[in-house]
């Protein structure tokens, strides 16, 4: 099961099917978690993140809110 954080009213999680990529998550809202329409952001070793995608089209503002809040959780110690 991934792990999965709600945040901004939006899900933030590791999938499963992604081996062999770099660390990264997921953020979409509920009705499109598990589908191919979500934001992808990388998490870099210092914990910052860069925007992949949206599919979603999550608003800018939201994305580089998450993004902050990804910094202060720090994925990158989550592998």
């Amino acid at each position: 099961m991934p792990e999965i954080e709600f945040l901004l009213g939006l899900y933030v999680y590791f999938s499963s099917r992604d081996e062999g990529e770099p660390l990264h998550v997921h953020v979409a809202p509920k009705a499109l978690v598990g589908s191919s329409k979500t934001a992808k952001l990388w998490i870099r070793e210092d914990g910052s993140s860069q925007l992949a995608y949206n599919r979603a089209g999550i608003p800018d503002r939201k994305i580089k809110a998450i993004q902050e809040l990804i910094k202060k959780i720090d994925y990158s110690k989550k592998q």
